[in-house]
């Protein structure tokens, strides 16, 4: 089964638009959409109508240049918030009805702040933050105080230039760890999490050059959380299976579109594993859909397919 797209829709928001989600903001069972638009310094809030339409985009202003926007429920209320980096973390409360009230900034500490995650590191039910510092080579942690406020950023080193951070528990201890892709010293940092909202310093594993994006997912069924890179310059995808314990094997290369600029995971054609799918520069995705993750090479790759997006093609 060859998968592909019966249509492609064009969804405005604002100026330049950098980073996506999709998550329910109004709490009508339908995902909604929210971009981060770095030259016009705003988030668009796109409510779905549930039929893969769209209402127009209601705008949000930021401080500057907004990089990336992440959604948890930073207070506790049950109704999904904003996270956003500009110049530091903004904070928009959600109001359960599509709506928001811009709540705080917080200083990260760091410079230039590229990537946002959100997860409960320090074991205690809320969310916490964690923005990688493309300039200044580092992560900034900040633990949240279960009413949308959070505590002052720690700094932990990583490689150079990074890009993007994800948070997942890699050694099974129960407690979530870090990783961040660096673009510049072409590698991977894994800062293990203690559990009490504090790391241990920085492992770092080598890919290709340039790589910009990092996703975690168990692509072998063994238990064990990997790794997806995605590498600019090469034109390519790196896998790093873990070992369970924290540490990764030597990364495996696959061919995709050119200048990938992310890469996720899911079950895209139903068969139970993990394929992936990179957003390329030049306006395609592709696609990977693997009958065993394992197996990636250009021999046992089943399907390969370049879709359209947002009327753009190879």
């Amino acid at each position: 089964m060859v998968m592909g797209l019966s249509r492609a829709c064009t969804v405005r928001s604002w100026n330049d638009p950098v980073s996506v989600i999709a998550i329910d903001l109004d709490c009508d069972g339908n995902n909604d959409l929210v971009s981060a638009n770095y030259s016009s310094d705003d988030l668009s809030v796109i409510l779905g109508n549930g039929d893969g339409t769209f209402q127009g985009a209601v705008n949000y202003a930021t401080e500057e240049a907004p990089s990336s926007v992440f959604s948890a429920d930073f207070n506790g209320d049950g109704y999904s918030d904003l996270g956003t980096t500009d110049i530091d973390v903004m904070i928009l409360l959600g109001n359960g009805d599509g709506s928001f009230q811009r709540d705080s900034s917080y200083s990260t500490g760091g410079d230039q702040s590229t990537s946002l995650f959100s997860s409960d590191f320090d074991s205690d039910g809320i969310c916490d933050l964690v923005t990688c510092n493309y300039a200044s080579d580092d992560l900034s942690v900040l633990l949240g105080n279960g009413d949308g406020t959070f505590q002052s950023p720690v700094l932990y080193p990583v490689g150079e230039f990074p890009s993007s951070v994800f948070s997942v528990d890699f050694n099974g201890d129960g407690a979530n760890d870090l990783v961040s892709v660096n673009s510049a010293s072409n590698d991977v940092s894994i800062l293990i999490g203690n559990g009490d909202g504090t790391f241990q310093s920085q492992i770092n594993y080598g890919v290709l050059s340039r790589p910009y994006s990092v996703f975690s997912q168990d692509f072998d069924n063994d238990g064990d959380l990997d790794l997806v890179t995605s590498s600019l310059n090469f034109n390519r995808v790196s896998v790093m299976l873990g070992n369970g314990d924290g540490s990764f094997q030597n990364a495996v290369h696959y061919v995709v579109g050119n200048y990938p600029t992310s890469v996720i995971s899911a079950d895209f054609d139903g068969d139970g594993d993990h394929d992936l799918v990179t957003a390329n520069r030049h306006g395609t995705v592709y696609l990977f859909c693997l009958a065993v993750v394992t197996y990636f090479s250009e021999q046992d790759r089943l399907h390969s397919s370049n879709w359209t997006l947002c009327g753009h093609s190879d």
